[in-house]
C-alpha cells in the first residue's frame, strides 16, 4: 500500500484502538525522520491497527520494522508481507535488551510503546526503549493521559522525574505522549509550531496546538481536535 489514505482506511477497519487523529499525528512524526536515523519498533501489536501505519512508513524509506508481542495474531503475518524488512517477534517486552533481532536493528528512530499497561510494565518498557532510541528519535507512548489506564501516565512521569536519562516529554494528544532526547527538543518544537497543524488538517484532522505557558525546564505542547 503506497497511498496513505488507503493505509489509514485499512487501519480504521482493523480491530483495536487508534483514532484517525492519533494515526495522523503518528504519521506526521514518522514522515519527518531525523537525518541519517532509521528503523522502527513497536511493543504491543494486537491485531495490527497501528502496525499497518508503521509498515507503510518503514516501506517508504526501506527501513526495518520490529513488531513485538507476547502473541503474534494471524493478521500480523499479512502485514509482514507489506515490506521485506518487517520482523514479528513473539516475546515479552522485558526480554527486549536480550533479543538479537532488536539489537541488530537498534537504534530506532521511532518507538511505539503499546504493551502491557500495568505500572511496572510501562516503566520497564520506557527504560528499555530509552536505551534503544536513536540520538534524535521519538518514543510514542500509548494511552498517555487516558483515565482508563492511569498507570501509564504515572509510570511516564515517574520515569521523567528520574535523573539517569536525557528524555523529555514534548507533546501530548489523542491518547499519545511523545518523548525525545533533550538535544532533539528544539527541532521538534519547530515542527510543532510550524507544519504540524496544517499537516493534520490536510489529512482531515483539523487540530489546535496548545503551548505550555512556562517553558522552563522544557517546552511542552498539547494538541486537541478543533471543532
Amino acid at each position: 500500500m503506497k497511498n496513505l489514505s488507503e493505509v489509514l482506511a485499512r487501519s480504521a477497519q482493523t480491530e483495536g484502538w487508534l483514532s484517525r487523529h492519533a494515526a495522523v499525528l503518528m504519521h506526521f512524526f514518522l514522515s519527518h525522520p531525523p537525518e541519517g536515523e532509521r528503523n522502527i519498533l513497536e511493543i504491543g501489536v494486537f491485531k495490527g491497527k497501528s502496525a499497518i501505519l508503521l509498515a507503510h512508513e518503514a516501506a517508504q524509506r526501506d527501513e526495518s520494522l520490529i513488531l513485538l508481542d507476547i502473541e503474534i495474531a494471524p493478521p500480523i503475518a499479512a502485514i509482514a508481507q507489506l515490506h521485506p524488512k518487517i520482523e514479528a517477534i513473539e516475546a515479552d517486552s522485558f526480554k527486549l535488551p536480550s533479543l538479537a533481532q532488536v539489537q541488530r536493528a537498534a537504534p530506532f528512530r521511532f518507538i511505539h510503546i503499546d504493551g502491557a499497561h500495568g505500572y511496572s510494565h510501562v516503566l520497564d518498557d520506557i527504560k528499555n526503549c530509552a536505551k534503544l532510541l536513536s540520538w534524535r528519535g521519538v518514543i510514542c507512548l500509548d494511552d498517555f493521559f487516558q483515565p482508563a489506564w492511569p498507570d501509564v501516565t504515572a509510570a511516564a512521569f515517574d520515569f521523567l522525574a528520574g535523573r539517569d536519562h536525557d528524555l523529555v516529554l514534548f507533546l501530548a494528544g489523542f491518547n499519545k505522549g511523545f518523548l525525545c532526547r533533550s538535544i532533539a527538543l528544539q527541532s521538534y518544537c519547530e515542527l510543532i509550531e510550524g507544519p504540524l497543524a496544517s499537516s493534520m488538517e490536510a489529512l482531515g484532522c483539523k487540530s489546535s496546538v496548545k503551548k505550555r505557558t512556562q517553558t522552563n525546564p522544557f517546552c511542552f505542547y498539547g494538541i486537541v481536535p478543533e471543532r
